[in-house]
């Protein structure tokens, strides 16, 4: 018997059993606070490759209307609303891509 097919019993053996091992999850991101349009913003953001990291947690964003872009980190960013310290879809599109 080969290699894989003992992997494979086992695998069905562990699951009946209840002993298999599940790779950890990985931790949803902080969205608390965020308005459900911002959180469907930041998706459309991520989704069109309007966030791009520049280093670290650092990511460079587009705004709205694709003009402009925003220095963004996972709690502060450089649009109008980061300036005034509200949160905005950029922060919100951050936490996404860096709890991915």
């Amino acid at each position: 018997m080969n290699a894989k097919a003992r992997t494979a019993r086992q695998i069905l053996r562990n699951r009946r059993n209840g002993t298999e091992v599940l790779p950890a999850a990985k931790p949803l991101p902080d969205l608390a606070g965020f308005k459900s349009t911002q959180i469907a913003d930041a998706a459309e953001l991520i989704a069109d490759g309007g966030a791009v990291r520049l280093r670290g947690v650092i990511f460079l964003t587009l705004s709205t209307d694709g003009t402009e872009t925003h220095r963004t980190a996972p709690n502060a960013c450089t649009c109008k609303a980061g300036i005034r310290g509200t949160h905005c879809y950029h922060t919100a599109a951050v936490r996404m891509l860096l709890a991915a």
